[in-house]
């Protein structure tokens, strides 16, 4: 069965910024992924209890889980301007660090598990939030962004799947794993329906998927899109148990 929409990208932004500002609690707790929608971020990271966490923010897959404890405002900020920084004395001043992106994250009591993508750098934060809810977003399920600025619909075999502009929905694809299945997309620009895209999937269920749809050459429908893999995190090895050498007869 097809879920319905899990979330609209911009309106879970808004709805943040109103849950600031109702509620003005400086720190938060959360679990965090984070991938970018653009380069590789490799000269930044966060502010996390109370210290300066550098990242490694990817476009191919997520970041590890980071167990989040900071200001509600998220930041991504640049590691220090002055490469002595560390060499000078105590008590001296060293420039502050500079936010490239950042978002406001929920304040409430709740300990959200999000997926963070980062874009462009932008007056609004450039980072955009989705609940990453287990129980909706499962193993072998797919999530398909909407970037484009009109309504897509995507065919599965488990059915038709509307997507508006700036949204995104979840849904498993209806197809045993092991087994290719045809996945269609259909763009509704000025308002007129079009052949989007369409290929062969192989199915997964150790995998789930997020797809990023964006307008490929405008007044065509065509669309295109790319899609990152996430894997369940590696089991952890047992330890290592020291047996006690045979004694002698």
């Amino acid at each position: 069965m097809i879920s319905k929409s899990i979330l609209g990208l911009f309106s879970l932004t808004a709805a943040v910024l109103v849950s600031a500002q109702n509620k003005p609690v400086d720190f938060i707790e959360a679990k965090l992924r984070i991938v970018s929608l653009e380069q590789p971020i490799l000269d930044h990271g966060i502010i996390n209890r109370g210290k300066f966490t550098p990242l490694v923010i990817a476009t191919s897959s997520l970041s590890r889980e980071i167990d989040y404890r900071g200001p509600a405002k998220f930041e991504l900020i640049t590691a220090s301007e002055d490469p002595a920084a560390e060499t000078k004395p105590k008590g001296s001043q060293t420039p502050a660090r500079k936010a490239t992106w950042w978002i406001k994250l929920p304040v409430d009591k709740t300990t959200h598990r999000m997926i963070l993508l980062v874009g462009q750098p932008a007056e609004s934060g450039g980072i955009i939030a989705m609940e990453d809810d287990a129980k909706a977003f499962t193993f072998g399920s797919n999530r398909y962004l909407n970037f484009c600025p009109y309504p897509i619909s995507v065919k599965l075999p488990v059915g038709i799947l509307p997507i508006p502009s700036q949204s995104s929905k979840t849904t498993k694809p209806g197809a045993k794993s092991g087994v290719y299945y045809d996945l269609v997309i259909k763009s509704h620009e000025n308002g007129e329906e079009k052949m989007g895209f369409s290929t062969r999937v192989l199915q997964n269920d150790t995998l789930r998927k997020i797809y990023f749809i964006y307008p490929a050459q405008a007044d065509t429908g065509r669309v295109r899109f790319k899609v990152i893999d996430d894997r369940p995190p590696p089991k952890e090895l047992p330890e290592k148990k020291e047996v006690p050498e045979p004694k002698g007869k």
